[in-house]
């Protein structure tokens, strides 16, 4: 265990500790930017451990937050849908992390640990068996269990945990424990001040995110080439850029894209300042594969953006069954969805109902007073106790 701590002695900070241990070094995707607006949350004093330098840690220095670092070993080969081999192969590693978390949790004398990702949700469930449960333990789960395995992992980590919390219904599949709570992901920017109405221009249909099988980009490219047909005005913008595990997946894509013409447009991230659905008249969420809380559906919402999702993951649980947004899981689902949006009264109601959905449900003060009350079930705020009196395990090197 190493840390990067800011140096210097600054007033006394009475707010209890939370230490969040994130398995990744950098800003992959919506799991990292929802772990930052939790460290934010201003009723807390957080803590960082990560497995190395990286952009998390980078961020987290700037805002004044201590960053210590943690080995992953092994724990770091495991992938999504595990096998037992997999996991015993990485069980000494597991043991060697949570023996780090547990001295991380007594050095900053914090009042919980809340995990966010699986390698770290089992390490942190070790460190709470090592220290004999003194460790306050909140997984915060943001995957959706695939196999029978994974079911069984989740299930017994919200059976031994402190509190769990879920960011959708479908990341802990049938009955809710009692000490699992869902708190769905929040957009940190601020709201459109009004609704929309629909442009005069050319719509123009639009998706953000990372050019992934999982994201769906082949449907909507499906689906647009066929509306294309019918409504030649249409445009489609696509921001964002290929993962490298995605590059194969991206170039079998270019022939259809080129087929479109000067209709589809690309373009790469933006900056975090600037505005990534500038020029967007409908968000188009296609995920293929179950999405637990996507980002940016509750973003376009806030930017009172009418949106399109698939029927899968977290996504029916943001748009709802309202006027907000459409689900559409076929080519004539989508083609409905659309003309229907399209009309110039549904479409400035549908804004309209974006727009307060988020207001209402995914504001940043609504998502911390959320959180501020797993951690007053979890204990957290009794007398702001901590970790001061844990002994730190020892495992052999």
């Amino acid at each position: 265990m190493s840390n990067d701590r800011n140096g210097g002695a600054g007033p006394a900070d009475d707010r209890p500790g939370i230490l969040f241990v994130s398995p990744v070094v950098n800003m992959k995707g919506g799991a990292e930017r929802v772990l930052m607006q939790a460290m934010a949350n201003p009723a807390i004093r957080p803590v960082l451990a990560v497995p190395g330098p990286g952009e998390l840690a980078a961020s987290a220095r700037e805002k004044g937050i201590p960053v210590h670092f943690v080995r992953l070993g092994a724990v770091e080969k495991v992938r999504r849908k595990p096998t037992p081999l997999d996991l015993l192969r990485a069980a000494r590693a597991a043991l060697q992390c949570a023996v780090q978390i547990a001295a991380v949790a007594r050095a900053e004398n914090v009042a919980a640990v809340q995990t966010n990702g699986l390698k770290v949700h089992v390490a942190g469930a070790l460190a709470r068996v090592l220290t004999l449960g003194r460790i306050r333990l909140i997984p915060h789960v943001h995957d959706i269990p695939y196999t029978r395995l994974e079911r069984a992992i989740w299930r017994g980590l919200a059976a031994t945990s402190t509190r769990t919390i879920i960011v959708s219904p479908p990341c802990m599949p049938g009955p809710h424990p009692a000490r699992v709570a869902i708190v769905m992901n929040a957009c940190d920017k601020p709201p459109a001040p009004t609704a929309r109405e629909r442009p005069p221009t050319p719509p123009t249909i639009g998706f953000v995110g990372r050019f992934h099988a999982f994201k769906g980009v082949h449907l909507l490219l499906d689906w647009f080439h066929d509306m294309a047909r019918e409504n030649p005005d249409l445009r489609l913008l696509l921001r964002g850029r290929p993962s490298d595990e995605s590059a194969a997946y991206w170039a079998s894509l270019q022939p259809r894209i080129a087929s479109l013409g000067d209709r589809c447009q690309i373009e790469g991230w933006r900056d975090a300042d600037a505005d990534a659905y500038e020029g967007i008249d409908i968000l188009v969420v296609p995920s293929a594969t179950p999405d637990p809380c996507p980002l940016v559906l509750i973003e376009a919402m806030a930017a009172a953006i009418p949106v399109i999702g698939t029927p899968v993951g977290g996504i029916p649980a943001i748009i709802g069954t309202g006027e907000a947004g459409r689900l559409v899981g076929s080519t004539s689902e989508f083609a409905a969805a659309l003309r229907d949006l399209l009309r110039p009264e549904t479409y400035g109601r549908a804004s309209a109902a974006a727009l307060e959905k988020a207001r209402n449900s995914h504001s940043l003060g609504e998502f911390w007073a959320r959180f501020n009350e797993e951690y007053r079930l979890a204990g957290v705020f009794d007398g702001h106790r901590g970790f001061s009196g844990v002994i730190a395990p020892r495992v052999p090197a």
